[in-house]
């Protein structure tokens, strides 16, 4: 007696003879690869008429992870036996079935592939008759318990346990993309999806929110990766896009805003695709889900590039990108993810024209995006268990006494509240303050920073002041100096944390207020 796996592929058995047959040998290759991530070295593979025949000690273990491979449709456990005639079949199966059909009604169902003395209802006829006595009855239209066999040729398989499988087609048999990757729930299920069509995915992620917003994003990339990406080692690119909300914040009316940054990130992509031999690139778009994607504007947004666009959940809705999410396991990482874009408008437009769109981005430097992507750092996620983050603080709950404070939020919030002593600034123009430092610190390392202390060397919890006076409208700003702690604070700590991260590229001990006013206040 001999446990093995079946794995039966689905849409390859539609394929011309030819196609199957790469398809086959890709699929192949792709279970190897699962395996190997699995830690799983033992077994044989060994393809018995379109089925794919496994052999290994591991059992179960492989069994899950088959799960997870594109391509195919259904994973049996089963038993393996030679055989000489019919009795041969009928007296093992006796054996082995008697205990599951014990009190049941139950029927037979037989598979056969080969040319044999009998035929396949002969078999269940008779199978049914040595079970019978163990059973409560036939029933073949409801059955409590159904017991199934396969023949190929002169080996039966008695089938003890089977699942379906992953479905779609084996990742590499259609070519490759480049994936608008930000590890949302929407790029995170569209990453799945084009796996699931047989694409080898690379990704793309824009950074706003720093090197926190990239643990994130690469923690959630390595394991869709890990789970589903087999047959091949995915790319994640990493832009530093900081520079271009800035850019649009300053140029561009606010209702266009999350459009035309759209547009942007397109164009940064179509580089790189461009660069690498992509024929597409992807994204996570789904038709009138937000502003941004109501059917006018992503076509408007589509226009930026000439490469084709494609949009794998341009039908679905939320609650079924967040249900696929929950089924592949993702939903958790996904839901710690902060949104770090904040850049969406109050009255976004959502019915935009190309020409109306064309005419926002006058002021831009388009190249800008694709500057961006010469810069960028790129990384294979599954490769590594994981990356050496930055090891100092970015944010603090409490606020150091002799920090100065800059408030980010619109002018309108902070009039109504602020923590006293903070300085209201717009992003756009802090940012430009920061332009202004030296750049000869710009390409050397980020520096690490001690805990905010006080001037006792102890952590501090009073309240933040500046030296000024910033309630008062139209005050000087101070000007930034390296040996001062600053403490920047937004509405929920996402813009602030971006802020943050380009003062510190400049060598500056700046802090975001860990949860933004609304934690604080």
């Amino acid at each position: 007696m001999t446990e093995v796996l079946i794995a039966k592929p689905g849409e390859i058995t539609l394929k011309t003879r030819k196609i199957r047959k790469r398809f086959e040998n890709r699929l192949i290759e792709n279970i190897k690869s699962a395996f190997n991530k699995s830690g799983i070295k033992a077994y044989s593979i060994k393809n018995m008429r379109g089925r794919f025949i496994i052999e290994t000690e591991e059992i179960k273990e492989a069994f899950e992870t088959l799960k997870n491979v594109f391509g195919i449709n259904q994973i049996e456990i089963a038993i393996k036996e030679e055989f000489d005639d019919l009795d041969d079949i009928l007296k093992r199966g006796e054996e082995l079935f008697r205990e599951k059909v014990k009190g049941k009604k139950f029927a037979v169902r037989v598979k056969r592939t080969g040319t044999h003395s009998f035929r396949s209802m002969d078999i269940e006829r008779a199978f049914g008759g040595r079970l019978y006595e163990y059973s409560a009855g036939v029933d073949l239209k409801n059955p409590e318990t159904t017991v199934e066999l396969e023949i190929v040729d002169h080996t039966v398989f008695y089938i003890v346990e089977k699942v379906r499988g992953a479905g779609g087609l084996p990742v590499g048999t259609e070519g490759r993309i480049l994936l608008l990757f930000s590890g949302g729930f929407d790029s995170s299920v569209a990453f799945y999806q084009l796996l699931k069509r047989g694409l080898e995915v690379d990704l793309i992620s824009f950074l706003f929110g720093g090197e926190e917003q990239f643990k994130k994003i690469f923690e959630i990339a390595r394991f869709i990766g890990n789970k589903f990406a087999h047959g091949y080692e995915p790319m994640l690119y990493v832009v530093d896009f900081y520079p271009v909300i800035m850019d649009i914040r300053k140029n561009v009316k606010e209702s266009y805003r999350n459009l035309i940054l759209k547009r942007q990130m397109l164009r940064a992509a179509e580089e790189l695709a461009k660069e690498k031999g992509f024929l597409a690139v992807a994204t996570g778009d789904s038709i009138g889900q937000v502003a941004s994607q109501t059917f006018d504007n992503l076509v408007v947004s589509s226009y930026a590039i000439e490469m084709p666009v494609i949009r794998p959940l341009v039908s679905f809705d939320k609650q079924e990108i967040v249900d696929i999410s929950r089924e592949i396991g993702v939903y958790e990482l996904v839901s710690s993810m902060k949104e770090y874009c904040q850049i969406t408008p109050k009255h976004p437009v959502t019915r935009a024209t190309l020409e109306a769109t064309e005419r926002q981005e006058r002021n831009l430097d388009i190249e800008l995006p694709r500057k961006l992507v010469s810069k960028r750092r790129s990384f294979y996620p599954t490769k590594v268990e994981g990356l050496e983050m930055l090891d100092y603080q970015l944010d603090l709950k409490e606020i150091p006494e002799d920090a100065v404070i800059f408030d980010i939020r619109d002018r309108e919030d902070f009039e109504e509240w602020h923590i006293p002593g903070a300085i209201h600034i717009d992003e756009a123009e802090l940012y430009e303050m920061i332009q202004k430092l030296s750049k000869s610190v710009e390409d050397a390392p980020l520096p690490t920073f001690p805990h905010a202390q006080n001037s006792r060397g102890e952590e501090t919890g009073g309240r933040g002041i500046s030296s000024n006076d910033a309630e008062l409208s139209g005050q000087a700003l101070p000007t930034l100096d390296r040996d001062r702690i600053y403490v920047v604070a937004c509405y929920r700590g996402a813009r602030s944390m971006a802020i943050v991260n380009e003062m510190r590229k400049h060598g500056l001990k700046a802090y975001s207020l860990k949860g933004g006013c609304e934690a604080y206040r």
